[in-house]
C-alpha cells in the first residue's frame, strides 16, 4: 500500500479537506503542520521508530496532522487564544499545556471518526513519563481502544478523573475554558521530559506579520498582556472599539416654515392677516398665514468624556470595558469631525481641553490613576460650560463620592448626559440615561439617546 492510497483514506475519513499530501523532511524531529500554509511535513525516521506496522504508523501520523487543520486549532487565531488561556495556568508551561490539550481534542475526534490507527501510534511510542502514562490511560478509557498498557499504580487517579470530566468539544468557546481546567490538572506533571507529543505547534515559529494578523483577528479574546507582543494598548483598545461599536443618535428636531396664501370659503379663520388683507374679508382677497414643519438635519455636539480611573475601576493593563467604551465614543465623535474633551478623575482630577487629536485624546483616556473616586463637578462646569451644550459621557462604577450632588448637577445642565455603568451598581441618577457595560459584549446593543435607555 503506497503513501497516496493512505492519504486518500485519511482525506475520506476527514471529509475531504483541502489539504496537500504530506512531504517528508529530516529537518524536523517528528511531524508538523503549518497552520498558515497547511503544508504537512513528516520525518520518515520518526515514523519508522514507532513500533507498529509502517502503513498503520504513517496513516496515524498523517491523520493526526491533518486533523489539526480540520478540527483544532485550525488556524493561528485559535491557537493564539488557546495559548493565552493555557498561560493563565502557567506561563512557563503554556505551550506544553496547549499542545497536549489540542492533541487530546483531535485524537478523540480521530477515534470517533474510526481512524483507530492513532491508538497504534501512541502504543508504539516509548512513553514513560507521568504525563504520558496518564494520557495513555485516559485515551484507553475514553476511546475503548488500546493506546498501550499502564499500571494503575503509576497513575494519579485524581488527575485522571479531572481529565475524564471534560467534553473536549472543539468549539472555541468550549476549548478556551477547558484548556485552563486541563492545564490545572496536568501542570504538576510537566517538569519531567516527555516524548508524548507527535508534534509541537509553536507561535514563535511563525513570522511576526502572521502573528500580528492572528492577534488582530483574535483581539476580543485576548487580554492586553497577550496582545502587547504584537501592538500597544492604544492598538488593542482601538481594535476592540471597532469590533464592539454602538449607535449614537443624532440630535434631531424640526423648524416651522411660514407662508401666506389666499383664504377661501371653508378655510379656518385662524391665521387671517387683516393688515395684508387690507381689512377685506372675501375669498380671493383675504390673506392668511400658514406654516409647515420641516425635519431638521440631525447633528452631533462636541463631546466630553468624564472617566473614572479610581482604584475600584478596572485597569487598562488587564482589560477594561470602561476604556473600550471610551474609545468607541472617541472614534464616533472624531469620525464626525467633532471635538472631544476628557476629564480623568481619581484622587487627582485632570480636565483636558477639547481636542480633535485622536492620539492625545486616547493617551488621556488610557491614563490610569488607581486612587480615590473624587469628582469635582463644579470644576467641570467651570472649565467646559462655555462649550455647552456638549454630549457628556460619565463612565464610572457608580461609586463616586458625593454622587447624588453630581448626578443632580448634570441633570440640570443643557447637555445630553449618558452614564456608562461599569459596576452595575444602584444610585439615584435624577432621570439621566444609564447603560450597564460591565462586559464589552453589551456595548453593541446600546443605542445612546434611545428612549429605552435604562
Amino acid at each position: 500500500m503506497n503513501d497516496k492510497v493512505l492519504w486518500e483514506e485519511v482525506l475520506e475519513s476527514l471529509g475531504y479537506p483541502n489539504l496537500r499530501q504530506p512531504s517528508y523532511s529530516l529537518k524536523i524531529p517528528t511531524a508538523l503542520i503549518n497552520l498558515e500554509t497547511t503544508n504537512i511535513l513528516i520525518n520518515p525516521d520518526f515514523v519508522k521508530e514507532i513500533k507498529a506496522p509502517l502503513p498503520i504508523a504513517l496513516k496515524g501520523v498523517m491523520a493526526h496532522e491533518a486533523n489539526h487543520h480540520v478540527t483544532a486549532p485550525y488556524d493561528l487565531k485559535t491557537n493564539l487564544i488557546i495559548d493565552q488561556n493555557a498561560g493563565e495556568v502557567s506561563k512557563e508551561n503554556a505551550n506544553k499545556i496547549s499542545n497536549y490539550f489540542l492533541d487530546v481534542v483531535i485524537n478523540l475526534d480521530l477515534a470517533h471518526r474510526g481512524l483507530n490507527e492513532i491508538s497504534s501510534v501512541y502504543k508504539g511510542m516509548d512513553l514513560d513519563s507521568e504525563i504520558d502514562k496518564t494520557l495513555r490511560a485516559f485515551y484507553n478509557y475514553k476511546t475503548n481502544l488500546d493506546f498501550g498498557f499502564v499500571n494503575p499504580s503509576d497513575l494519579d487517579m485524581d488527575v485522571l478523573k479531572k481529565l475524564v470530566g471534560l467534553s473536549y468539544d472543539p468549539s472555541l468557546e468550549v476549548m478556551k475554558e477547558e484548556v485552563k481546567i486541563f492545564g490545572n490538572a496536568i501542570n504538576h506533571l510537566l517538569s519531567e521530559e516527555s516524548n508524548g507529543l507527535i508534534d509541537e505547534i509553536n507561535m514563535d515559529d511563525y513570522p511576526v506579520s502572521s502573528k500580528s494578523s492572528a492577534a488582530i483577528d483574535a483581539v476580543e479574546y485576548l487580554n492586553p498582556e497577550s496582545f502587547k507582543k504584537y501592538g500597544g494598548l492604544k492598538d488593542y483598545y482601538d481594535l476592540l472599539a471597532k469590533k464592539n461599536s454602538f449607535y449614537i443618535k443624532k440630535d434631531e428636531g424640526s423648524v416651522q416654515k411660514e407662508y401666506y396664501s389666499e383664504w377661501d370659503v371653508g378655510d379656518d379663520y385662524h391665521g387671517i392677516d387683516i393688515y395684508k388683507s387690507k381689512n377685506k374679508f372675501l375669498p380671493g382677497l383675504t390673506i392668511k398665514k400658514d406654516s409647515f414643519s420641516i425635519k431638521k438635519q440631525g447633528t452631533f455636539n462636541d463631546a466630553l468624556i468624564i472617566l473614572d480611573s479610581s482604584g475600584s475601576m478596572p485597569s487598562p493593563d488587564y482589560g477594561s470595558p470602561a476604556i473600550t467604551a471610551s474609545f468607541c465614543i472617541a472614534n464616533h465623535y472624531l469620525g464626525n469631525n467633532k471635538k472631544l474633551g476628557v476629564v480623568n478623575f481619581s484622587t487627582v482630577q485632570k480636565n483636558h481641553l477639547l481636542s480633535d487629536n485622536p492620539d492625545k485624546i486616547k493617551k488621556d483616556l488610557l491614563e490610569y490613576q488607581g486612587g480615590l473616586s473624587n469628582l469635582d463637578i463644579n470644576s467641570v462646569f467651570k472649565d467646559y460650560q462655555k462649550k455647552f451644550p456638549l454630549d457628556i459621557y460619565l463612565i464610572t462604577d457608580m461609586l463616586i463620592e458625593e454622587s447624588k450632588y453630581i448626578y443632580q448637577k448634570l441633570s440640570k445642565s443643557n447637555c445630553k448626559v449618558s452614564i456608562f455603568d461599569i459596576g452595575n451598581n444602584e444610585a439615584e441618577i435624577f432621570g439621566l440615561k444609564k447603560y450597564v457595560v460591565d462586559d464589552i459584549q453589551k456595548l453593541p446593543g446600546i443605542v445612546v439617546g434611545d428612549l429605552n435607555g435604562i
